[in-house]
């Protein structure tokens, strides 16, 4: 690289849309979700893959499918762990 212009790994993005709630944000998310037939979520385990999938079962139902990827390069236990982590929710 030429340019002398530092690289920031790991800055902070603006929050899109900071003015809304997040239960307008979640109102949001279910009008969008709702607009598909089917969905695919990648599923990691975390907070906003666990957050999505959630959503997008409530909505679609068997059409939220979650996926959860698997490779050579992860321990042995990796792939298992957010299946052994969920615990249910008593919701529908």
């Amino acid at each position: 690289m030429s340019d002398s212009t530092p690289i920031l790994i790991g800055a902070a993005s603006p929050r899109p849309l900071p003015e809304l709630s997040w239960q307008e944000r979640l109102v949001r998310l279910e009008a969008e979700l709702r607009t598909f037939a089917s969905v695919v979520v990648a599923y990691s385990g975390g907070v906003d893959s666990s957050l999505v999938l959630r959503v997008a079962h409530e909505v679609l139902g068997p059409g939220a499918i979650g996926v959860i990827g698997r490779s050579d390069s992860y321990a042995s236990t990796s792939s298992s762990s957010p299946c052994a982590r969920r615990r249910p929710s008593g919701r529908g």
